[in-house]
């Protein structure tokens, strides 16, 4: 489970978002990030539900974002994000698909993502989707990745038009406009803060494991 005091110290972080805030909250902000890292511990350890090869790494396959915001992006913008994400995969930081739970007042989610690939794994998953329809279309209609994601696949982004190289009217023209893949299960914040939080995420990632084994086949 999250503890409230890490989504008052998010809303709060929201409301307040300057340096001199901060730096009269550090401790608040210190148990923010501990309280979701004991949730990753948590999840790492049972990962064998969903993914072996995260049980084997350990604690190495598990990232916890920042709140900081980049200062070459921000733009004159406020220099926190009040929303954090723990992302669990086995090939390292980045670049690779994996699982994660996304923190936010209001604005709860999980599931399996590869949702910004660089340019070669995005040209490398669309090759697989489009010589793979009917795997794609088999994973992403199974039971359970409907009953845990019923929204489907979600993206950052997308092309208005299918990507050259491609038929106009191929199958799985919808996907292969993306430039990433994921899934996002909505959680309410009791759900979130609930004793049994760690349960339902390994039933989300479970399902999801079938989509981010396929994803990683071109990432």
């Amino acid at each position: 489970m999250i503890q409230r005091s890490t989504l008052t110290f998010l809303k709060n972080l929201r409301d307040n978002n300057s340096v001199a805030w901060v730096d009269q909250h550090r401790d608040a902000w210190t148990a923010a990030r501990e309280d979701m890292l004991a949730l990753g511990r948590v999840l790492v350890e049972r990962a064998d539900a969903f993914d072996p090869d995260i049980a084997r790494i350990g604690e190495e396959a598990m990232t916890l974002t920042r709140f900081n915001r980049d200062p070459r992006f921000r733009r004159g913008g406020p220099p926190y994000k009040f929303d954090v994400d723990l992302f669990f995969n086995a090939g390292g930081k980045a670049g690779r698909a994996g699982y994660y739970i996304h923190i936010e007042p209001g604005r709860c989610y999980a599931g399996g993502s590869l949702f910004v690939p660089d340019k070669a794994a995005l040209s490398r998953v669309r090759d697989l989707i489009a010589d793979h329809t009917t795997q794609w279309d088999q994973i992403i209609g199974k039971d359970a990745f409907r009953t845990a994601f019923p929204d489907g696949i979600a993206c950052q982004d997308e092309l208005k038009t299918i990507p050259r190289g491609y038929d106009a009217d191929h199958p799985a023209a919808q996907y292969l406009r993306m430039k990433g893949w994921g899934t996002k299960a909505k959680l309410t914040e009791a759900q979130v803060m609930a004793d049994d939080l760690a349960d339902r995420l390994l039933i989300c990632f479970e399902a999801a494991a079938p989509l981010v084994a396929f994803l990683n086949r071109g990432a």
